[in-house]
């Protein structure tokens, strides 16, 4: 298996298992009105896809990366608050009454997402210095960002799992493909 592949699929097994965490666990169970319950149900909505990708791809990303321990630990926190940032952009732009915006805001959370990850990619490893890995990584976080609509719109559990599985193993196949992983 070739890395992009590769990382692809570890992408979409982080993305998948966000979906079914998030969306298959924790809204189907009854916690009640515990604080820790609730903070852990508001840090999984907005920074738990980013959680799943700095832990499954990340461990990936370490040797290629020339990641210490210490720095893999800084990019998943990293990739949380990337996925923090993609949340609250879209949110922002987000209008339930229009499909063009709602469309143009996962984009537009896709492509910050994408660029605070890809900063601090850039800030932890040389290795992904460069205008290629940008560029990759910001139009594949766009452009499946774009596909927004379509979860929010089924709002099924298996949509949702395929969305973040979708958007992730994009963007870790950009990855791969603009650093030229193995």
């Amino acid at each position: 298996m070739n890395g992009v592949a590769k990382f692809a699929l570890f992408g979409a097994i982080s993305g998948a298992l966000y979906g079914l965490w998030n969306f298959g666990f924790l809204e189907t169970v009854e916690f009640g009105e515990l604080w820790l319950t609730n903070s852990i149900e508001e840090i999984s909505h907005r920074a738990g896809a980013g959680l799943f990708y700095g832990v499954i791809v990340g461990a990936m990303l370490r040797r290629p990366l020339g990641l210490a321990v210490s720095a893999w630990l800084i990019f998943i926190l990293a990739a949380a608050l990337s996925y923090y940032g993609a949340f609250a952009v879209t949110v922002q732009i987000y209008d339930r009454q229009s499909e063009l915006i709602a469309t143009l805001a996962g984009g537009a959370g896709g492509v910050a997402g994408a660029l605070l990850l890809g900063s601090a990619t850039a800030i932890l490893s040389p290795s992904a210095r460069s205008a290629r890995f940008f560029v990759m990584t910001t139009i594949a976080g766009g452009l499946f960002g774009l596909l927004l609509p379509v979860a929010l719109n089924a709002d099924l559990l298996a949509v949702w799992i395929a969305f973040f599985a979708l958007w992730q193993a994009g963007y870790a196949a950009a990855t791969a493909a603009s650093l030229r992983l193995d």
